[in-house]
């Protein structure tokens, strides 16, 4: 997507990310944002926000808890300017 015919895909685009993990540290969290900064930044694209939800264990984990949802939810809002 970074090519010389396709730079204008993603450059310039904002992004949100929502980053659920098991491990219970935040650490763990912001060190993959930051894997994600350095890319979206190769990309020429934005981060607009992040939501690190950390102690999520088997899959489906997150709808069990409406206040995450919710928190998601108002995130997307805000980055959107609603």
């Amino acid at each position: 997507y970074n090519g010389p015919n396709r730079q204008g895909l993603l450059r310039g685009k904002e992004v949100l990310v929502v980053l659920p993990f098991e491990e219970t540290d935040p650490e763990v969290g912001r060190f993959v944002l930051e894997f994600f900064r350095r890319c979206l930044d190769y990309l020429g694209m934005t981060l607009r926000g992040a939501l690190l939800v950390p102690g999520l264990g088997p899959r489906g984990a997150a709808l069990r808890r409406s206040e995450l949802m919710e928190e998601a939810c108002a995130e997307g809002i805000r980055a959107a300017g609603v």
